[in-house]
């Protein structure tokens, strides 16, 4: 049905984002090392969200060097909006 994670999933591998067999894939989570372009990604998830007008509540999870999860966050903030209901949350980690 649309909305569950296979149909996103799908999307998201069909415009570049990650396949079943993608190195960077791990089960439903994708991995990317250095710095990504934010931006394409956080536009995708919003313009592709299964429902629109309603309350999307996205955890982005992050582990590394914290000039990155600085970068990371300010992408959740800028992407986050009132007005398409989708809110982008940083989870972080530093050792």
């Amino acid at each position: 049905p649309a909305g569950d994670v296979k149909s996103m999933r799908a999307a998201m591998a069909s415009k570049g984002f990650g396949s079943k067999a993608a190195p960077n894939r791990v089960g439903d989570v994708w991995l990317w090392y250095g710095r990504p372009d934010w931006d394409p990604l956080f536009e995708y998830v919003v313009k592709n969200r299964p429902v629109q007008n309603k309350r999307y509540d996205i955890g982005c999870c992050f582990c590394g060097m914290t000039v990155i999860g600085k970068q990371l966050k300010k992408a959740c903030l800028k992407h986050s909006d009132d007005s398409s209901e989708v809110y982008f949350h940083l989870h972080k980690e530093n050792f």
